[in-house]
């Protein structure tokens, strides 16, 4: 088997569930397709290159746990930001000062670092010492798995009104949150600490959503 071919089918396996399969059909409710796919695109380029290239030096700077505790924050507050209304721009048009590109980029930026896919990439350079054909396979693999989430976004996204998936999305991207936390609790302070602890973030994590919601519904009012 080539190199190429291993590093796709590795990389792709290992993003059929993962959490940034989950962002790309999240993304699906809120912006159009051709941002996208480009932000998931050079994301993606960019991870993978920094994982065959750089990965190992910045897991000893940065500990993995430590980039795998902010993406299950990041999670959250991705799930936060979800149930926010997408602002639309002023009467001429311009552009928001962050566009759905950058936003898209650097959700998956922040998602994938220290993530098991990164990982994998990560061993694949070191196994086969092909750094080309590993970038090549790793990103054609992971741009396909998170292609295939956000077109089940789009799918259901048909299928639903607006206001429900986005509810549907940001309920999501919380529950991978809190799972993330509580798996890397348990693993430095026991079961019980990691479950009420996890139970503490929820709690106010829905005490944000509310008041999130509240000002979404009255801004919508007031307009």
């Amino acid at each position: 088997m080539s190199v190429f071919l291993a590093s796709f089918i590795i990389v792709f396996l290992a993003e059929m569930g993962d959490k940034t399969q989950l962002l790309a059909f999240g993304l699906a409710a809120k912006y159009k397709a051709v941002p996208v796919i480009a932000g998931i695109f050079l994301a993606t380029l960019a991870l993978n290159a920094l994982a065959v290239g750089a990965g190992a030096a910045i897991s000893a700077v940065i500990p993995i746990n430590v980039l795998s505790l902010s993406a299950s924050f990041a999670f959250i507050g991705f799930g936060l930001w979800a149930l926010k209304d997408e602002k639309e721009g002023n009467k001429k048009g311009t552009p928001s000062r962050l566009g759905p590109l950058f936003v898209v980029f650097a959700a998956f930026l922040i998602a994938e670092l220290g993530d098991k896919t990164q990982l994998a990439v990560l061993s694949l350079a070191v196994k086969y010492q092909e750094f080309g054909a590993v970038l090549a396979g790793s990103v054609s693999g992971m741009f396909l798995g998170d292609s295939l989430g956000f077109t089940a976004g789009l799918l259901l996204h048909r299928r639903l009104p607006r206001e429900k998936l986005k509810f549907v999305s940001a309920a999501a991207f919380v529950l991978f949150g809190l799972l993330g936390l509580f798996s890397y609790l348990r693993n430095i302070r026991g079961t019980g600490f990691s479950i009420a602890a996890s139970a503490a973030v929820l709690v106010l994590t829905i005490i944000l959503a509310v008041i999130i919601i509240k000002k979404e519904s009255a801004r919508r009012q007031s307009t």
